[in-house]
């Protein structure tokens, strides 16, 4: 299967070049077989006030004894469109489990990690220099990827989280996607399609294995954390759809989502849930205005005021090379349906919730504090800058370490609220201190011969993607 997708991803380059631009990070490895987290890793403060009766320090260890996640990238500790053992260390569970006390193993893959190649890493290495190391890389990113425990550990992993998941495969995956719609050529039709982020969780052949959710729910979980349904619109905002192609319909979604929630509720050893609301993925930095100091636009071309282009387009000559205000506004509403249907299943089932939507679009636009392990806010705020805010990692999607670490402090604190838990702070400001793309921040639009090749590199990623979802 994998030398058929060596060969699939070059029959893909060869009709979907297009002209684009890139980025990089540091490569010490960890080498343990899963990450196995320790109550000692991080020290907090006190958690916020609880609207309900406070926890014995007893039972919020059984409370939080086995900790599970289910969902996407932004679960799975993806950075720069690249999950890798260095980074899954600070995706917010893995955070949010070192304060709780709490074990969390992990699906680690080994340096450089699996996906497109992660864009610091490529800019600070020079992965994308030249197109034989471009090529290079990519391949190994997406082909010869390896977890790190061998699928050893199966049995005890508490991320399920997968990269390029939508809900239905969150709930069932057959282990291939059909390419289609975009290719739309026989051979590609005909072409099943393994999506590597997922077999890294639920195995190498999802066809003979448990879906993600049976597998979390298999390891008799006490507290839950549910964040899926970004990848069933994002690839829209990506890709400029409007509405039509790349989202999942809305019937369909309530339909996975209330399987999920079903499975959730017969689950009898679920003490606790936390359900987390999408961010806006049309108000992120993957997105630039068109008059952005690094794109033009051609002279006469008959462009829609307000729209916007992905942070590595250098030119645009007509409106099929844009996302228009009317396909933002498309894929924003499809995004409140989804957000409304899980905030109204969080007050049903009466769950925690953390709203990253209204989160993001309050404390992001005048800078985020980051804060101490007692609580207080430091002098240090991210944003969302692309490159040099702080917020985003290079491919103006996923968050940072530090963003996931805010994150994380949001989730725990919503916890304590709603269940009277007493999980401490997380140190933002330790994290910050640490993230190489925070304290030596690099822009990749600065590199234009790198950023060529990896918009190349990008542009075929992201179709090879789209049909994956």
């Amino acid at each position: 299967m994998k030398k058929l997708l060596v060969i699939i991803t070059f029959l893909i380059a060869g009709g979907f070049l297009v002209s684009c631009e890139s980025t990089s990070a540091d490569s010490t490895v960890n080498t343990s077989a899963v990450e196995t987290v320790d109550d000692t890793a991080v020290t907090g403060g006190d958690g916020t006030a609880s609207a309900t009766e406070k926890m014995t320090a007893a039972e919020q260890t059984e409370f939080f004894k086995t900790f599970v996640t289910i969902g996407d990238s932004l679960t799975h500790g993806c950075q720069s469109l690249n999950v890798e053992e260095n980074r899954q260390y600070y995706s917010w569970p893995a955070q949010l489990a070192r304060v709780m006390g709490t074990e969390f193993n992990q699906p680690l893959i080994e340096y450089p990690g699996i996906g497109m190649p992660n864009i610091e890493d490529a800019f600070r290495e020079g992965w994308f220099d030249t197109w034989y190391s471009t090529i290079t890389k990519f391949i190994k990113c997406m082909m010869y990827w390896y977890r790190v425990d061998r699928y050893d550990n199966q049995a005890n992993l508490n991320n399920f989280a997968m990269a390029g998941a939508c809900v239905d495969d969150v709930v069932s995956y057959d282990g291939t996607k059909t390419l289609t719609s975009i290719t739309d050529t026989l051979l590609m039709s005909l072409v099943g399609i393994m999506n590597p982020w997922i077999c890294s969780v639920v195995g190498l052949v999802p066809a003979k294995e448990k879906s993600a959710l049976d597998q979390a729910l298999d390891r008799d979980p006490t507290f839950m954390a549910v964040l899926i349904g970004n990848n069933d619109i994002i690839f829209a905002t990506i890709m400029g759809d409007d509405a039509k192609l790349l989202m999942t319909d809305i019937d369909t979604f309530t339909g996975y989502w209330n399987t999920i929630i079903t499975k959730i509720k017969a689950k009898k050893s679920i003490k606790g849930v936390l359900l987390i609301t999408l961010p806006d993925s049309t108000d992120i930095p993957f997105l630039q205005p068109i008059n952005n100091p690094y794109h033009t636009v051609t002279e006469g071309a008959d462009i829609p005021e307000g729209s916007k282009v992905p942070f590595f387009s250098t030119r645009s000559s007509c409106v099929s090379d844009v996302i228009t205000p009317d396909q933002i506004l498309n894929i924003h509403n499809r995004i409140l349906e989804v957000n409304d249907i899980i905030r109204k299943t969080a007050a049903a089932e009466n769950w925690a919730l953390l709203d990253i939507y209204q989160l993001v679009k309050d404390q992001l636009p005048g800078g985020m504090k980051l804060r101490y392990s007692d609580g207080s806010e430091s002098n240090i705020a991210i944003t969302a800058d692309y490159a040099t805010g702080g917020f985003f990692s290079l491919d103006g999607i996923h968050p940072t370490s530090t963003a996931y670490a805010h994150l994380a402090n949001e989730a725990g604190m919503a916890i304590n609220a709603f269940y009277g838990t007493k999980i401490p702070m997380i140190d933002e400001m330790a994290v910050w201190e640490q993230d190489s793309l925070l304290q030596d921040p690099i822009d990749p639009r600065d590199y234009p011969d790198q950023m060529g090749n990896m918009s190349y590199l990008f542009n075929i990623f992201c179709r090879i993607m789209a049909q994956l979802m």
